[in-house]
């Protein structure tokens, strides 16, 4: 999985890579980013939430490119059913023996956004947390 998360990274701009903090909140809007997400993918489920995105990155310090990214990668753009159906854009609870059923649903995505970006600061981002590898995507790819 590192070696694809490293190709895949490969194209992104020098500030951001799979080593970035992901700590460290950045510049950007809610609009561009779903301008961004729009450029991407025109029939994504995510647009409208970069204003979500940004809030959140701000209070949680967390960046919000990765916000966006992850809940991409997780949710096919917003369009998988667990995030149609469940608003769940990360998969959170969704396991192998049960990826529909198990899955939390939300009220809405962007609570699901808030939820589970709560969890990965204090598990995966912060030192000492259960899943603490590092504070970047090499460390989230660990056991996220």
């Amino acid at each position: 999985m590192e070696t694809r998360l490293a190709e895949e990274t490969s194209s992104c701009p020098p500030e951001f890579d799979i080593d970035t903090d992901l700590n460290k909140p950045v510049s950007v809007t809610g609009e561009q980013l779903d301008e961004a997400i729009r450029a991407i993918r025109s029939d994504s489920g995510l647009i409208g939430l970069g204003n979500d995105f940004v809030r959140i990155g701000g209070e949680k310090q967390i960046n919000a490119y990765y916000i966006a990214a992850h809940a991409a990668w997780e949710s096919s753009w917003g369009n998988s059913t667990i995030a149609k159906e469940k608003n769940n854009l990360f998969g959170y609870g969704a396991y192998d023996a049960c990826p529909f059923e198990c899955a939390w649903p939300f009220d809405s995505k962007a609570e699901s956004v808030e939820i589970v970006m709560t969890n990965v600061k204090s598990d995966y981002l912060t030192e000492g947390g259960r899943y603490y590898n590092g504070p970047n995507l090499r460390g989230m790819n660990v056991r996220y």
